[in-house]
């Protein structure tokens, strides 16, 4: 929550979600794009739905927990784990109305020769290590190599283990903690109280997010705090 930049109100609308496996073969060392579109985004929002859909997808939380984390009366406070990896995230396309844009190919031309320089290096070296696994891979398969020590890595030699786990983010533990038995991070209220003692916020502050718990209720987005949030000045009174 951003709530030090003034940002007490945290529903957004997302228009739409696109998941593309992007491969014509898809497979393990595949790569999938996924594309959401909405009217605008909380700060890290999609590096935190990220992280989630791969905890889901990993079977370590059940798809009910989305659910559950949208509810604020039942998770009133966001549990702590790590985002997922900035690498990926790009903000590629922002449409304006009343606005029509003129573009130079001149310039586009420009640009592309521009991305082409920084693709070409990445994309070799890339090419050169799927090489080398390839070539590993072939080595178990036809070649029938056997184990030299107790180490167990699992029957699978094509799962993507590790470079998958990276894009979680922060290196994970071996002993997962479900979300429920997760320590807390402190609720909105109690960080926009902070602000307004430091005198960063204004007590106004209160009366927008009342306003928006009660635009949300009326919606039907969530379930808002029952409790509207009361200035600081009413709980000293």
């Amino acid at each position: 929550m951003d709530v030090s930049n003034g940002v007490v109100t945290f529903f957004r609308r997302i228009d739409d979600i696109k998941l593309t496996v992007l491969d014509k073969d898809p497979n393990e060392y595949s790569t999938v794009e996924l594309i959401v579109e909405g009217s605008s985004f909380l700060w890290h929002q999609i590096r935190c739905i990220v992280a989630v859909l791969f905890l889901v997808g990993q079977k370590k939380e059940e798809p009910s927990i989305i659910d559950e984390l949208l509810d604020i009366e039942k998770c009133p406070c966001k549990p702590q784990y790590s985002m997922s990896s900035e690498c990926p995230l790009v903000l590629f396309d922002c449409q304006y109305e009343n606005i029509d844009w003129v573009f130079d190919r001149i310039e586009i031309e420009k640009v592309i020769k521009h991305l082409q320089d920084q693709w070409l290096a990445p994309q070799i070296q890339a090419t050169v290590v799927k090489r080398m696994i390839d070539s590993l891979h072939s080595m178990i398969e036809n070649e029938g190599c056997e184990a030299t020590s107790n180490e167990i890595l699992g029957t699978n030699h094509r799962n993507v283990r590790q470079p998958y786990s990276l894009l979680q983010g922060k290196s994970q533990s071996h002993d997962y903690i479900k979300f429920a038995d997760r320590p807390k991070s402190l609720s909105l209220e109690h960080r926009v109280n902070h602000f307004v003692k430091k005198r960063r916020l204004d007590a106004q502050v209160y009366d927008k997010i009342n306003e928006a718990n009660n635009l949300a209720q009326s919606l039907n987005i969530y379930k808002p705090n029952n409790k509207n949030i009361e200035s600081q000045d009413s709980e000293n009174k």
